[in-house]
């Protein structure tokens, strides 16, 4: 029986990889002929929405003191664009230091100097955070995801994030090429 267990244990988590790698290649596949910057925005939401099943995420593009929201989905809707101050948000943070950042439970005391929670899309708090940095020569910004539960996510969730926010960076630094 314990042996069943564990062979049905490691093929779910086998097959969750899969998912999470078609999620990557799917995206990869289909942005790479992309050159309008919207499609691109809306590909990257996709991505994450299949391969991290997200409560909440958000991609921006640095605009000077500014981090501009392309897309923030929060509790299953999508807000509009908005301009965040950069100063002292974990966003900021990320993009300052342009190294990412996995925070697995909120309600623990961050402890980035001048780090404050700033709140997009719902009123709400996440307690589970990470965030990437997106750099090519022609743009600077982040993507986001977070959960409403601690501990939601974990450091193979950060590699994929990383590995779609590289991709995303090359593509729009063409777009804006």
């Amino acid at each position: 029986i314990i042996s069943v267990e564990t062979i049905e244990r490691l093929y779910a988590s086998n097959q969750k990889r899969v998912m999470r790698l078609q999620a990557i290649n799917e995206f990869a596949r289909r942005v790479s002929v992309l050159l309008d910057v919207p499609e691109v925005v809306e590909l990257i939401g996709v991505a994450i929405k299949d391969a991290l099943q997200a409560d909440t995420y958000f991609f921006g593009l640095l605009d000077g003191e500014q981090l501009q929201m392309q897309l923030i989905f929060d509790g299953g809707e999508f807000y509009p664009s908005e301009g965040v101050p950069l100063e002292g948000s974990l966003s900021g943070w990320v993009i300052r230091n342009q190294e990412s950042l996995f925070i697995a439970d909120l309600r623990n005391d961050v402890d980035l100097e001048g780090v404050k929670m700033v709140l997009v899309g719902q009123n709400k708090t996440s307690l589970c955070w990470m965030g990437v940095p997106l750099h090519a020569m022609h743009v600077e910004g982040i993507i986001a995801v977070a959960s409403y539960k601690p501990n939601d996510f974990n450091r193979t969730d950060l590699e994929l994030l990383e590995n779609l926010a590289q991709q995303a960076a090359l593509v729009l630094d063409n777009a804006y090429h």
